[in-house]
């Protein structure tokens, strides 16, 4: 046939016949498993499996199932004949391979959809291993797209996918890909490159490439004999430590390379979880023991240098400063050491027995719990009786303190969490109100050292999926949901202090909240 159009035409026809063939062997209107579907591939030729073997890596596109049925395509590609090896490498040469090797294995080492290796030996005696390009692979490539391209037009796969891929980009960069890998110079020069760039780490080596044999067809290097990554048992048998391999991989985030050995979600998750409960320990250490000494230090000086911190009046103050004994104060200033309009009251069985009003009570620094009491009258009642007794000044002990009623700005914060827990405690129990900064501070402490579970399981769980955002969209996921984490803890909190919500639920809102997203994600992630 003289035309060369019409040459390549016929062969795209003969082409699409074999395809359709292949199809209708395989019954593809009775519906697609996983292991047709890779049977499928490995007879429609190397573009498929090509394909196919990049579909084996998206676990963020495609199904579990698919990709671990997918990835026996990595290596289990139909070798090419011995006569098509010797051809392409005689032509490449331009001699005889007697003239180049000294010994050329005729098993392949593997075999791929673009070549397949062999290990040889040059005339000089050095082992090498010879990657051979199979034949008219361009060729075929270029032709299985073109065929892919039509066939999408027809179906109009741009129009039903618009919204999610475009079929001609994928095809472009597909292309564009395997043509780069198709040029054997191109992996020689990326592999020196590699070789160049750590050179001076020990524990990384690269196999030496042999420019003066290696063409856009044929490419050799040096031999360097090991052990396929996701074999297990030789490995195990040889003395490796497969945690060690998987640490190594996870500095990398390879994280398809770790499930690819055989490893679970969840043992990959143990590690993180044992740093997490690390991390919790501490956190919890430090807010509850730690800090709380230093910020005394650092809230007194504050208060005496910067901004005081302290209240100097308060007002509507009620106690229960003994067993049904409630005093009351309706102001009090601190610099005077006074409070106006004072009252006592003491009940017995819940009956009123004992009733003391004064016009001001007066703080004895001198000596603990001692106050003055000024202008004062009592009324004692007995049933029906009553007894009233008048004083212009009266001492008298009574259990409590300034302290109990001027809460300094961020007290809580100076407090251990056993403190924190017994003030708390104490002050329900006699019946003081203004507490709600100080549960939540104690509430908090616990709260927070749980976030680092639920915040570790997020992040592990985002970055072992692998999607077109790449690592840098999961980056800024992960980091969106800590800074969101941070400001609903810190906008329930303010609902506890300035709102009805109890301060415990408003502690932990949040935690239920992204402990829910934890789990969803968890659930999402590749096992």
């Amino acid at each position: 046939m003289s035309n060369p159009n019409e040459a390549k035409t016929l062969i795209s026809k003969r082409r699409l016949a074999q395809i359709l063939g292949i199809l209708k062997k395989h019954h593809i209107t009775k519906g697609v498993d996983p292991v047709k579907f890779r049977e499928i591939l490995e007879d429609l030729g190397p573009t498929f499996v090509k394909i196919g073997q990049i579909m084996a890596s998206r676990q963020d596109m495609f199904s579990e199932r698919y990709c671990k049925e997918l990835v026996k395509l990595r290596d289990n590609v139909a070798p090419l004949p011995f006569a098509d090896v010797q051809r392409v490498i005689e032509e490449e040469y331009g001699c005889p391979m007697q003239e180049v090797f000294s010994s050329f294995e005729r098993i392949p080492l593997g075999s791929a959809s673009i070549a397949q290796v062999h290990k040889a030996s040059l005339l000089d005696g050095r082992e090498i291993v010879v990657k051979v390009q199979r034949p008219y692979i361009y060729e075929m490539m270029e032709r299985d797209i073109s065929l892919i391209r039509r066939a999408g037009k027809l179906l109009r796969l741009s129009e039903v996918l618009g919204s999610v891929i475009d079929i001609n980009i994928v095809m472009d960069e597909f292309w564009f890909t395997a043509k780069q890998e198709m040029d054997f110079l191109n992996e020689a020069r990326f592999a020196m490159e590699f070789a160049r760039n750590h050179q001076s780490i020990t524990y990384i080596g690269a196999p030496l490439i042999e420019q003066a044999y290696t063409t856009s067809r044929v490419l050799v290097m040096e031999y360097i004999d090991g052990i396929v990554i996701d074999d297990r048992k030789t490995l195990e048998e040889g003395g490796y430590d497969l945690r060690e391999i998987a640490s190594k991989l996870a500095e990398n985030s390879e994280i398809i390379a770790m499930f690819s050995t055989g490893m679970s979600f969840k043992r990959m998750m143990r590690p993180y979880m044992i740093s997490a409960a690390i991390i919790a320990l501490t956190t919890f250490t430090l807010s509850s023991y730690v800090i709380p000494k230093g910020s005394v230090t650092r809230l007194n000086f504050e208060d005496r240098y910067i901004k005081p911190k302290k209240q100097n009046s308060v007002s509507n103050v009620q106690l229960e400063v003994d067993s049904g004994v409630i005093a009351y104060i309706d102001n009090y200033n601190n610099a005077m050491k006074t409070g106006n309009r004072f009252s006592l009251d003491k009940f017995v069985d819940k009956k009123l027995v004992s009733h003391l009003t004064a016009r001001r009570i007066t703080y004895d620094t001198a000596t603990v719990h001692k106050w003055t009491i000024h202008d004062y009258m009592v009324r004692e009642l007995d049933g029906l009786k009553e007894k009233i007794t008048k004083g212009d000044r009266i001492d008298s002990i009574i259990n409590m303190e300034p302290s109990d009623f001027l809460i300094m700005k961020n007290q809580q914060e100076m407090l251990t969490s056993p403190e924190l827990s017994d003030y708390i405690e104490k002050q329900k129990r006699r019946g003081f109100a203004n507490i709600k900064e100080f549960e939540i501070e104690y509430h908090k402490r616990i709260a927070m050292s749980f976030a680092s579970f639920i915040l570790t399981i997020i992040g592990v769980s985002l970055s072992s999926r692998k999607t077109k955002g790449g690592m840098g969209l999961h980056l800024g996921i992960g980091l969106g949901l800590s800074f969101s984490y941070i400001l609903f803890q810190t906008i329930t909190s303010t609902f506890a202090v300035n709102g009805n919500v109890p301060p415990a639920i408003a502690v932990w809102i949040p935690n239920i909240l992204y402990a829910g997203i934890a789990f969803f994600l968890y659930q999402k992630a590749p096992k």
